[in-house]
């Protein structure tokens, strides 16, 4: 949705030129500012790749982290080599020792493929901030937690910025955890980082294709509540209110 959102927005100025040509005259001559222009536009790639190397971290560990920073590192020296290789006297060696780099940064990714699962957050892990404490999901810690009372069942992912920013604005705060604990409502969470199939086969039943979903179920059979995707405080702590 994000890289959506961001292709959109660079998309726009294209498409209002299309639809208004008489545009065109008022854009800025070409010059020396474009190439400002297009240096500064690498900040945000650098922001998605800082984002991206936080969500591998936490899917496995600083093991596979570090394995991906040594792929860049690797990288940018196979660059910086056939730049140089142009004005050397062993440009041929230079080349081939960067297609070796290559190589070698999309081997390194690789090597700890087999921890990606050990590196997920741990099941009974302690509550954001001042939150209720959760449970790790699965569809029978689903089907006891609704025999003691009402649940709350969280559908999230490192990667979703949406859950992450609903988890601290409206999942993290002394008044919802106290609005759980006085309806003795289960929390669980389901990590959909690794997409889990027992998690995409509930969102499958909600008719949903990815994350957050958030589900509040009264206990016994009683049909779960979708609650909207973008959450506030008062939407979760008046809807633990409304059960009955």
């Amino acid at each position: 949705v994000v890289f959506a959102a961001l292709g959109a927005g660079m998309a726009l100025p294209y498409i209002a030129l299309c639809h208004a040509p008489a545009l065109l005259n008022r854009l800025p001559a070409p010059g020396a500012w474009m190439v400002g222009f297009k240096e500064l536009l690498a900040f945000p790639m650098y922001g998605s790749a800082i984002w991206l190397t936080w969500v591998l971290g936490y899917q496995s560990g600083p093991d596979g982290m570090l394995m991906v920073l040594m792929g860049v590192l690797a990288l940018a020296f196979a660059i910086w080599l056939v730049k140089t290789a142009r004005r050397s006297p062993a440009g041929l060696l230079a080349r081939m020792l960067a297609v070796a780099l290559v190589g070698l940064a999309l081997w390194l990714p690789t090597i700890n493929r087999t921890v990606a699962e050990a590196g997920t957050v741990s099941s009974g892990q302690a509550a954001i901030a001042e939150g209720p404490s959760w449970q790790t999901y699965s569809d029978d810690a689903l089907a006891a937690a609704r025999q003691q009372g009402p649940v709350f069942v969280n559908f999230t992912a490192a990667w979703c910025i949406t859950c992450k920013v609903n988890e601290r604005v409206a999942l993290s705060s002394a008044a919802v955890r106290d609005a759980f604990a006085a309806r003795q409502v289960t929390y669980l969470k389901g990590d959909w980082t690794n997409e889990d199939p027992e998690i995409s086969a509930r969102l499958e039943s909600f008719g949903r294709n990815g994350v957050p979903l958030y589900l509040l179920y009264p206990g016994g059979k009683a049909n779960a509540e979708v609650l909207p995707q973008i959450l506030t405080e008062s939407l979760v702590i008046e809807a633990l209110e409304a059960l009955k």
